[in-house]
């Protein structure tokens, strides 16, 4: 499951109108939602033994994995560019 700063964005959007900011206070709100993205996605792995099971048994899968996810993120950095 992948998480984005969007996806949570969108969903406080949703249920606080007004949440969102132009100027500063919008990047440091940023900033917040990608910090809690990223944190909800480790979680969400952590909370996962096989699947943690498999990374550690599996170094080439994890590493196959890895470039996965960065090149995920760059796609998505150039799409909101």
């Amino acid at each position: 499951m992948r998480l984005t700063e969007d996806d949570l964005r969108k969903q406080l959007e949703s249920s606080m109108p007004g949440a969102t900011t132009p100027g500063a206070e919008q990047y440091g709100m940023q900033q917040l939602l990608s910090g809690l993205a990223a944190a909800a996605e480790n979680s969400l792995l952590e909370g996962c033994p096989v699947f943690i099971n498999r990374l550690r048994s599996n170094p080439k899968l994890a590493e196959q994995i890895k470039k996965l996810m960065q090149e995920w993120t760059r796609e998505s950095e150039e799409q909101t560019s």
